[in-house]
């Protein structure tokens, strides 16, 4: 029963805008809750509830505690509240990735097969209709970049090597440089489970990313990028312990950011400095201490990579 929630979660929140929407967020909210609970009744009429590992079970709470502060105590809080509990909802898979069986992540990664199929599809779709920039059923073209940079290994361990070449051919519609050189160091770091072509491949990638990176240098684009990092910045330092609640970033902006043309994205573009802002460094150094831990452990790490933070 856990496995079929979690591969329904995971493969929901692919095809939903990444849960981004608050109907979304709410569905799998009451979704879990449902499903969760007729878990714990059947467990408990069979005598026996299994535990997670303990040191998952504590490290995802604290997360969830910080967090929680962070919302509470937030000057957007009726804003940051439901942002926490939809965030919650993607936490408690580290600990029931622990309760899967080895047969039950098997049908988790068969379900997030599904959704790459369905993502691919939907982005053949939009591009034949005129998209250039297709972000299937994302809600922008940098989401599917990153949710493609975490597909492609599911593509490789099934060895479907049609949806492999999809995932690319969308990835290059994107046009995201930082995932090209996420897939380049991905490659190059593992040479010996890819093999020599793929290091090399990777490798002349990472280059023609370096390369149109910096030609993009001077681009509105990047400015602009600029512009959030340094507003990003100045919230962590405005609260560094606890943030400024989840999902806040775009409510504490300075209005002299928000006001400036092109500049109509509500995110800053970067995972750890809008963490930061969001939620304090200490929940930062938690979150990436205990990803790297769970890395370290191939197995256990399969289901929480997908895990939209």
């Amino acid at each position: 029963m856990l496995a079929a929630l979690a591969g329904v979660q995971v493969a929901a929140g692919l095809l939903s805008r990444g849960a981004w929407d608050l109907w979304a967020q709410s569905a799998v909210i009451l979704v879990i809750l449902a499903v969760f609970s007729a878990w714990l009744v059947s467990a408990f009429l069979r005598g026996r509830v299994p535990l997670p590992a303990p040191r998952v079970l504590a490290w995802a709470s604290a997360l969830a505690a910080l967090s929680l502060a962070s919302a509470r105590l937030s000057p957007v809080a009726a804003y940051a509240l439901p942002a926490w509990a939809a965030f919650a909802a993607g936490l408690w898979l580290f600990p029931a990735a622990t309760l899967i069986s080895a047969e039950g992540r098997e049908r988790v990664e068969k379900s997030v097969h599904f959704a790459a199929w369905a993502l691919v599809l939907l982005a053949v779709h939009q591009r034949l209709n005129g998209q250039t920039r297709p972000p299937s059923a994302l809600h922008n073209p940098n989401a599917f970049a990153g949710a493609l940079l975490l597909l492609l290994p599911v593509a490789a361990r099934r060895g479907d090597w049609i949806l492999g070449a999809g995932l690319l051919v969308c990835l290059w519609w994107t046009r995201s440089v930082g995932a090209w050189l996420g897939l380049s160091a991905a490659l190059m770091l593992h040479r010996r489970a890819v093999g020599p072509v793929a290091f090399w491949s990777g490798a002349v990638a990472g280059f023609a990313g370096l390369v149109a990176a910096y030609a993009k240098l001077h681009s509105p684009e990047v400015l602009h990028r600029w512009e959030w990092w340094a507003a990003a910045w100045r919230m962590t330092a405005s609260a560094p312990w606890l943030g400024l609640g989840p999902g806040a970033f775009a409510y504490a902006l300075p209005a002299h950011v928000v006001s400036r043309p092109g500049l109509n994205s509500l995110y800053a573009h970067q995972h750890f400095l809008e963490t930061a802002a969001e939620r304090g460094w200490p929940y930062l150094a938690l979150w990436l201490g205990g990803l790297g831990a769970l890395l370290r452990r191939a197995a256990p790490a399969r289901l929480p990579s997908l895990v939209r933070d």
